[in-house]
Parts: C-alpha cells; structure tokens; sequence
C-alpha cells in the first residue's frame, strides 16, 4: 500500500463543523465566517499576518456548516455570529469541528 504526503498532494481541505449550545441544542441559522491569516515579514523582520475574508455560511437545521479552503499553508479562522442571543443573553454555544 502506498503512503501519500497530504501536503504534496492535497492542497484543498473541506471543514465540516456544528454550533449547539452548551445544553448541546443545535444553533439554527447561525452565520459562520471563514478568514484567512497570510504571514509576510515587515522592515523589522518580524512576522506579520495580513487577514482576508474568505467567505461565509449558514448552518443547517441541525447546526451543521461545512467551509471550503483552498490552501492549507495559511491559518484559518472561523467566526459564529448568532442573532438570537441578543434575546437570550445567558447562553452561550460552542463550534465542534469534524
């Protein structure tokens, strides 16, 4: 059987994650924001991240989202915004990647 490099031969990954909230309830029509963080060196050679928006989602019925990157080099971050906790200020939720 032969062994593959994920690194040499996928450069593209697939996230597939849920929101619930802390009761494990799943959160409804929440809006997932996918940044990405690209390293470069300033005058000072120090190291640098310049950000880019990437893209967003909703999550399903169940809390499920699934964000697509293109490029594994970067870091990525991925933000939840959910405008039914103005109403319920007490709860709060949790993202679980898969």
């Amino acid at each position: 059987m032969k062994n593959y490099n994920y690194k040499s031969y996928f450069k593209e990954v697939i996230i597939r994650g849920k929101v619930c909230y802390e009761n494990g309830y799943p959160v409804q029509n929440a809006v997932v924001f996918l940044e990405a963080y690209f390293p470069y060196k300033n005058r000072s050679n120090q190291i640098k991240y310049h950000k880019k928006f990437c893209g967003y989602t909703t999550t399903n019925y169940n809390g499920e989202f699934y964000c697509f990157i293109y490029d594994i080099r970067y870091y990525y971050k991925i933000k939840v915004f959910n405008n039914k906790l103005s109403k319920f200020k007490n709860l709060s939720y949790k993202i679980c990647l898969n």
